[in-house]
């Protein structure tokens, strides 16, 4: 896709980034929506020619500028899981994503993602619950 202007950043707000997870994910009592969803897009989950070029996951290469992941880890719709996926295919872009939404708890500290965006200078959005879990954990 080529703009007639230049990109400063982008935002993937609650995005798929591989759509045959996200059918994957779909639970069977939405099986209508599915069917709909499959007619819509195209049978992902059997062809996988298909799932590849759609999929912002296998393109995550081509992204040249900041994007800002915003994913609610509890969103019935689009799981958290897709948005993990895009930010871990990002690594080998050539510009890092600057902000990492995630869910930190308690019972759910996610230490090892915290730790490679920390050493990647990646800024950490959580919720208020976060700092109970890790008090170094900005909120913003």
């Amino acid at each position: 896709m080529t703009v007639p202007f230049d990109i400063c950043s982008g935002v993937d707000v609650v995005g798929p980034s591989h759509i045959s997870t996200l059918f994957q994910s779909i639970p069977s009592y939405w099986a209508p929506m599915k069917k709909q969803l499959v007619h819509r897009v195209g049978d992902v989950e059997n062809d996988q020619e298909l799932n590849e070029r759609i999929s912002p996951f296998y393109h995550a290469d081509k992204i040249k500028v900041p994007l800002l992941i915003g994913q609610g880890a509890n969103d019935p719709r689009v799981k958290q899981a897709e948005a993990d996926q895009i930010f871990n295919a990002m690594k080998v872009c050539t510009v890092p994503p600057a902000v990492n939404q995630i869910e930190l708890s308690p019972f759910l500290q996610r230490t090892e993602l915290v730790d490679d965006c920390r050493s990647k200078d990646i800024v950490l959005e959580v919720s208020p619950t976060a700092m109970i879990a890790d008090s170094s954990v900005k909120i913003l």
